[in-house]
C-alpha cells in the first residue's frame, strides 16, 4: 500500500522484478528467456509515474519543464556518466582499437540519449555482435528521455486546448493506440525500428500514464488482490514463455504490459513485491542496470561464457558494482544536487557530461588509439583495415542491380557471382591469374541461388529495398548478355542460409534463407531444398559457359582480428581455429549440392580446404597474420590462400597464369 511519504513498495518490487528478469536473461540463466520483457516492465512504471508527475502540475498550474527535466537528470546522468568514464578508462587497457572506438562513440550516443537510434542503425538488439556492445543496454535510457521530452509537450499543448482530466485521458488514450498500431505493422516489416524507437515504444510508456488516471478507480477490495496475483501471473509467464524469437514488439507484448498494469492498479501487498530481498534489489535497481551488461560483456569478451563459474561469479560482479555505484554515486550525487538549485544543477550535469564527452569524441577520432598496442597487434589491426578494394563502391547492399565493376584489363573475363565473400578473395584472384579481367557480381547475404529469399528476421531486410531473390533474377540476366566464352565462379557463404550464424560459439539456429516456406530452424526438407536449387542454378549456367564453384572457406566461432588482438593484450597466445570435421559437417549439404552440379552438368569444383585446414584444424592466423577479417570474411594475406585453388581456373581455361 502506498505510505503517507508517496513511496509505492509494490511499485519498487515490480523494479526488482524487471532488473532481475533482464539480467537472467542476459546472462543467459535457463528458464528466463524472455526476461528482455523487463524493459517493458520499467517502460510501464516509468510511464505511470511521469504522467502522475506532470498531470498533477497541470492541474496545480505549477509544473514546470526544467524542472521536470532536470530531476530526471539528476537521477539519471551521474551513474550513467561513470559508467561510461570507467568503461573507456578500462578500455585503454584492454580493448582494441575497433571496440574502443565504438565504445567511445556510443557513449557519446548514450549520454545524448540517442543511442537507441544509433543501435537501430547498426544491428539488432538479439544480434551476436550485440555481444561486443558495452552499452547496448542503454537504449532503454534514450527511449524513457526521449518520452520526457515529449511527454509534457503533449500534455500541455492538450491542457491548453481544454483543461479537464477527460481530455487528457482521451489524448493519451488516442496517442497510446496510434503508437500500439504504428508497432504492429512495422515489427513485422523492420524489427529492428520497431523494438528500439520511440514511436512504437511509447504505447507501453503511455499504458502507465493511462494507468495514472485509473489509479484513483474505485476498484472493490475483494478484487485488488485478485488483480495483482493475476498481474503477476501474467509476467511469470512473460519472462519464462517468450523468447528472443518472439517478435518484439507485437501483440505478446501487451501481456507483460498489462500484467505490470494491474500490478500497479491493484495496489496490494505481496510477499513476491513486498519482501526485504525485492525492495533492496528495487532500490537499486537503476544501478544493477546499468552495470549487469558490461559485465557480462566482459564474460564474453574474456571467452569465460561456457565455464561453469562464470554466470554467478558475473551475477555476484554486477551485484558488487551496483552496489558501490548505488552507495557511493547514486545516494550521494541525489542528495549533493537535490539541496543545489535548478540552475547550479544544469551547469554541474551539463560540465560533468562535457568532459566525458570530449573524452570520448577524442578516442573516437583517434580511432580507438592503435598505438597504444604491443607491435604483434598493430600488425592484425593494419591487416584488419585493409578493407578489398572498391567494394563499397562494387558491392551490392540493397535494390536489385548493382555495379559491373571490372579488374583487369584483358580481353579474358571471368564473372565471378556470390555474396560478401566475393570481394575480399580479388586480390587473390588478380594475382593468380593475372592474363584475366574479373568481373564480380556480389550482394551481401546473398549468394547466387535461384529462388533464394531472405528470412524477415535477417537484419539484411531492416532495408526496405533489400531483395536477394529479384537481385538473382537480375544477375541471371547480366550473365547471360556475356558470351559463353567467358566462365563464371560461384562463390558464397551458403551454411547460414540453412543453418544461421556460429559466431560466439554457439549455433544460432535460425535460417537466414530459403526457397519455398521461411523456417526458424534448419530441416532437412528446407536443407534439401537449398541443396537442390544450388545444384540447378550451376547447372542451368552450365548448358552456356564453363562453371566454376569454388567449395566454402571456413567460419570461425568469433571475430578473429578482434579475438586475437584482446588476448596478445591480455598475454594470452592468439591462436583461434575451428575443427576441420565441423567444417565438414556444417558444409555438407553445400560439399554434395556442388559435387552433384559436378556429375550432373560438368561443374568444376574448386577446393581451398587443403589451404586453409592442412591437419584436423583450420587455423585463423598464419605466422602472426590473421587469415580473416572478422569472423568469416578473408583478410588480405587469408585470400592468397585461395591462389592454388584458383589456378584451376586458368588450366581449365588455357587462361595464361604468369
Amino acid at each position: 500500500m502506498q505510505t503517507r511519504s508517496g513511496f509505492r513498495h509494490d511499485i519498487n518490487g515490480l523494479r526488482a522484478w524487471a532488473v532481475m528478469a533482464v539480467m537472467l536473461y542476459h546472462f543467459e540463466v535457463p528458464g528466463f528467456r524472455g526476461g528482455f520483457v523487463g524493459v517493458d516492465i520499467f517502460f510501464v512504471i516509468s510511464g505511470y509515474l511521469m504522467t502522475g508527475i506532470v498531470s498533477r502540475g497541470l492541474q496545480k498550474h505549477s509544473f514546470d519543464f526544467i524542472e521536470f527535466l532536470t530531476a530526471r537528470a539528476r537521477r539519471i546522468v551521474p551513474a550513467l556518466l561513470t559508467l561510461c568514464a570507467v568503461l573507456m578508462t578500462l578500455g585503454w587497457f584492454t580493448l582494441p582499437p575497433t571496440d574502443y572506438k565504438s565504445l567511445a562513440s556510443h557513449a557519446v550516443y548514450s549520454l545524448l540519449f540517442v543511442s537507441n537510434i544509433e543501435y537501430w542503425l547498426s544491428a539488432g538488439y538479439f544480434d551476436t555482435s550485440s555481444h561486443e556492445k558495452w552499452l547496448l543496454h542503454t537504449w532503454s535510457l534514450s527511449v524513457e528521455w526521449q518520452f520526457y521530452l515529449l511527454l509534457p509537450i503533449v500534455l500541455w499543448l492538450g491542457w491548453k486546448a481544454k483543461a479537464t482530466i477527460r481530455a487528457q485521458v482521451c489524448l493519451i488514450a488516442g496517442f497510446l493506440l496510434a503508437s500500439l498500431i504504428a508497432a504492429l505493422l512495422i515489427s513485422p516489416i523492420d524489427g529492428s525500428a520497431a523494438f528500439y524507437l520511440i514511436h512504437t515504444r511509447a504505447w507501453e510508456l503511455l499504458a502507465g500514464g493511462l494507468l495514472s488516471h485509473a489509479a484513483t478507480a474505485r476498484i472493490p477490495e475483494r478484487w485488488r488482490k485478485h488483480l495483482a496475483v493475476t498481474g503477476l501471473v501474467l509476467l511469470t509467464a512473460s519472462i519464462t514463455c517468450f523468447s528472443p524469437e518472439t517478435l518484439w514488439p507485437s501483440v505478446w507484448t501487451i501481456v507483460p504490459v498489462t500484467g505490470t498494469a494491474l500490478v500497479i492498479l491493484s495496489n496490494q501487498r505481496l510477499i513476491f513485491t513486498h519482501h526485504p530481498v525485492a525492495q533492496w534489489l528495487g532500490e537499486r535497481s537503476y544501478s544493477l542496470y546499468l552495470w549487469h551488461w558490461p559485465v557480462f560483456v566482459v564474460l564474453v569478451t574474456l571467452e569465460w561464457r561456457d565455464q561453469s563459474l562464470a554466470i554467478p561469479a558475473g551475477l555476484m560482479a554486477a551485484t558488487a558494482l551496483a552496489m558501490a555505484s548505488y552507495r557511493f554515486i547514486e545516494l550521494p550525487s541525489r542528495t549533493y544536487l537535490t539541496k543545489r538549485s535548478v540552475k547550479i544543477n544544469l551547469l554541474q550535469i551539463a560540465s560533468a557530461t562535457a568532459v566525458v564527452s570530449v573524452m570520448a569524441i577524442v578516442i573516437w577520432k583517434a580511432q580507438g588509439a592503435p598505438s597504444r598496442l604491443p607491435a604483434a597487434a598493430q600488425l592484425i589491426v593494419a591487416e584488419q583495415q585493409k578493407l578489398p578494394a572498391r567494394a563499397k563502391e562494387c558491392e551490392g547492399h540493397f535494390g536489385v542491380a548493382t555495379p559491373l565493376c571490372e579488374y583487369g584489363q584483358s580481353q579474358n573475363k571471368i564473372l565471378i557471382v556470390g555474396d560478401s565473400h566475393v570481394h575480399p578473395m580479388l586480390s587473390a584472384a588478380v594475382t593468380a591469374i593475372p592474363d584475366a579481367t574479373w568481373i564480380p557480381i556480389s550482394y551481401v547475404g546473398c549468394p547466387f541461388i535461384n529462388g533464394l529469399k531472405t528470412n524477415s528476421h535477417s537484419t539484411l531486410k531492416r532495408h526496405r529495398d533489400y531483395n536477394c531473390e529479384a537481385h538473382n533474377v537480375w544477375v541471371k540476366e547480366q550473365i547471360s548478355k556475356y558470351p559463353p566464352n567467358f566462365p563464371v565462379l560461384l562463390v558464397g557463404r551458403y551454411a547460414i542460409q540453412a543453418s544461421g550464424l556460429n559466431e560466439s560459439g554457439r549455433q544460432q539456429s535460425i535460417p537466414l534463407g530459403y526457397i519455398s516456406k521461411p523456417t526458424q530452424q534448419a530441416t532437412p526438407e528446407s536443407t534439401m531444398e537449398l541443396a537442390t536449387a544450388l545444384t540447378a542454378t550451376a547447372c542451368e549456367l552450365a548448358r552456356h559457359r564453363k562453371v566454376f564453384m569454388l567449395r566454402p572457406t571456413p567460419e570461425m566461432p568469433v571475430d578473429v582480428p578482434q579475438t586475437a588482438i584482446r588476448r596478445i593484450m591480455f598475454g594470452v597466445s592468439p591462436e583461434i581455429h575451428t575443427a576441420k570435421q565441423a567444417y565438414l559437417d556444417r558444409n555438407a549439404w553445400v560439399i554434395k549440392a556442388q559435387d552433384d552440379a559436378k556429375l550432373e552438368c560438368g561443374a568444376i569444383i574448386l577446393d581451398p580446404i587443403p589451404s586453409f585446414c592442412p591437419t584436423e584444424r583450420c587455423h585463423a592466423l598464419d605466422k602472426g597474420h590473421t587469415i580473416f577479417r572478422d569472423s568469416n570474411h578473408l583478410s588480405d594475406y587469408g585470400s592468397q590462400l585461395l591462389q592454388p585453388a584458383l589456378r584451376v581456373i586458368a588450366t581449365q581455361t588455357a587462361i595464361a597464369t604468369q
